[in-house]
């Protein structure tokens, strides 16, 4: 969802720096787990916690 659409439609962190950058890249699109081709830089495993 990351990079879907624009923000007028989905808010998030890409969306708002791509109204200001349209040469932005790396952000997710679509749905999916971190290790979905679609994933890009979206590499956060939910409920994972660091040792």
């Amino acid at each position: 969802i990351g990079g879907d659409s624009d923000l007028t439609k989905v808010v998030t962190l890409a969306n708002i720096i791509k109204k200001y950058n349209r040469n932005l890249n790396g952000f997710s699109t679509g749905t999916g787990n971190q290790n979905a081709t679609n994933a890009l830089f979206n590499v956060a495993k939910p409920g994972a916690v660091s040792a």
